[in-house]
């Protein structure tokens, strides 16, 4: 047999990091081509009743040029299956479940040996067991600073300390801690699908586990946020508005040509888009610490949801280019400003 072992060989639960097998393939002789070839097989288990929902089969192939070992990405598989999932905001109180995918991986060659195409039968991987993957990523620094694989010890990457929750806020969401190790994912051990929790803010000091929250009388005008976070799971922010306010709009100009006559011209029409208004915001004043999960967790989400006049609509954040920094030059806290646009038409 010419892969004479599959296993798991880097990556973490996250689908949308990279996820590694390893094949150890022995070349044939005397054959034109040979390639080895690996299945994934994804079940996606929604949430709620935890039931099966839906079951894919992905191939790939690499060339066999001499013994050794051959390394396989499937994160594309995980990640076809993933991006059928749809976010809601939550509406009320209360926890949220997030689908979870298992997959299987088998392995076999291919090859032409005197004109005849040939293939093995395929290899299971060994141990034989299916792997449990969970929405969201690491980003690059953190997959640099970690060794061939990393668990998951949290669904959020705010600070501890630090955070301060309007008193009257319609709404605060939190993800809970959640423990996936490195050595339970490469043994395919089973886990319940990440929750996050929805609460009203009872008190003045809110110990959540590994976090601590503040609930404050803020004078200033804020906005209610969920956002779809880095890890998958939705969770809430709150900025300040800015006085800035504006209405984008779309205009398109179109020309008719009419009858030719001396005394008729081409006829113009205008098309114009509904009104979108666009709001300016700001974090407030935060540390570095915070200015950075602002910078590199919130203003990179691509779902989001702010809490505008008795309903949470989808919105784009829109970060500028260029978004200043720490400034060593003052001694002031730093802010992060940003913009961010009603992803539907009209305003009441």
């Amino acid at each position: 047999m010419a892969i004479t072992n599959i296993t798991l060989h880097s990556g973490s639960p996250l689908l949308g990091s990279p996820v590694y097998f390893r094949l150890t393939v022995v070349a044939r002789s005397g054959v034109t081509f040979q390639r080895a070839k690996l299945k994934a097989t994804v079940k996606t288990f929604l949430p709620g009743d935890e039931y099966y929902d839906d079951e894919q089969a992905f191939e790939f192939s690499e060339p066999i040029t001499s013994d050794g070992y051959i390394f396989i990405d499937v994160s594309s598989a995980l990640r076809a299956m993933s991006d059928a999932y749809e976010y809601t905001p939550h509406t009320e109180a209360g926890t949220k479940s997030y689908p979870y995918f298992l997959l299987n991986a088998s392995a076999w060659d291919e090859y032409m040996e005197n004109g005849v195409f040939k293939t093995t039968e395929s290899s299971a991987l060994s141990p034989v067991t299916p792997f449990y993957f969970f929405l969201g990523a690491f980003t690059d620094f953190e997959r640099v600073q970690s060794s061939d694989a990393r668990g998951v010890t949290t669904l959020t990457r705010k600070p501890a300390n630090g955070e301060v929750v309007p008193a009257d806020a319609p709404l605060y969401i939190y993800p809970l801690s959640f423990t996936y190790t490195a050595d339970d994912w490469f043994s395919g051990t089973s886990h319940a699908a990440p929750t996050t929790t929805a609460v009203v803010v009872p008190g003045l000091l809110n110990n959540i586990p590994g976090r601590t929250v503040w609930q404050a009388n803020i004078p200033d005008e804020y906005v209610a946020f969920q956002f779809v976070n880095g890890y998958g799971v939705i969770e809430s922010a709150y900025a300040f508005t800015l006085p800035d306010e504006s209405v984008t709009k779309t205009v398109k100009e179109y020309t008719i040509s009419t009858p030719m006559r001396f005394n008729k011209i081409n006829r113009n029409i205008v098309r114009k888009s509904g009104s979108r208004h666009v709001f300016k915001m700001s974090s407030g004043p935060v540390t570095e610490e915070w200015q950075q999960w602002w910078l590199e967790e919130f203003l990179n989400t691509e779902q989001c949801w702010m809490y505008h006049k008795g309903s949470w609509l989808p919105v784009s954040i829109v970060p500028d280019e260029e978004t200043s920094a720490i400034s060593r030059s003052k001694e002031d806290l730093p802010e992060v400003q940003f913009t961010v646009k009603l992803n539907i038409e009209g305003h009441k």
